[in-house]
């Protein structure tokens, strides 16, 4: 049920929620863990946020602004970074929906934001298909020596 799916910037109450997430290896390697995100808190670009539903934190991303889109080559974007989602709540189409919510979240909190971008790895089919169904598109790509090849995904808005 993804009715009460919603997005919010990290808040210390879903902590111990957060810290129960607990991802396999396979999705590790094209991710990163909650206390790996939460070492990201004090950086001004990257702000967590947290994927809730009815209430209860299932899942996590970053929104990354300032160098990280511009290093990709976009302006006034943000970078989505270290999507995640509980593996007990994997396959519900929870992600779909909080992806789905984001642009207007994004609307709400970063005005002068007109684009979304997103970089996957190639070996990750299911995060491309989940970008594809939610309008991302191929944008370019890259060869990161040490994950890869990666794609740049955007959208627009």
């Amino acid at each position: 049920m993804t009715d009460s799916v919603s997005l919010t910037f990290y808040n210390a109450k879903y902590l111990n929620d957060l810290s129960k997430i607990d991802l396999p290896a396979d999705q590790l390697r094209f991710t990163q863990t909650p206390t790996e995100v939460m070492d990201t808190l004090e950086d001004k670009e990257r702000r967590l946020v947290l994927i809730l539903n009815n209430d209860v934190c299932v899942g996590y991303f970053i929104l990354h602004g300032g160098e990280g889109p511009v290093s990709l080559g976009f302006d006034n974007a943000l970078l989505i970074r270290s999507l995640a989602l509980n593996p007990s709540q994997q396959g519900k189409g929870l992600a779909f929906h909080a992806m789905s919510l984001l642009p207007e979240f994004v609307n709400a909190h970063y005005s002068h934001i007109n684009k979304l971008v997103l970089v996957v790895n190639e070996k990750n089919i299911a995060a491309q298909k989940l970008y594809q169904k939610i309008g991302f598109i191929e944008h370019s790509s890259r060869n990161n020596e040490e994950h890869g090849l990666q794609f740049i995904y955007c959208y627009g808005f």
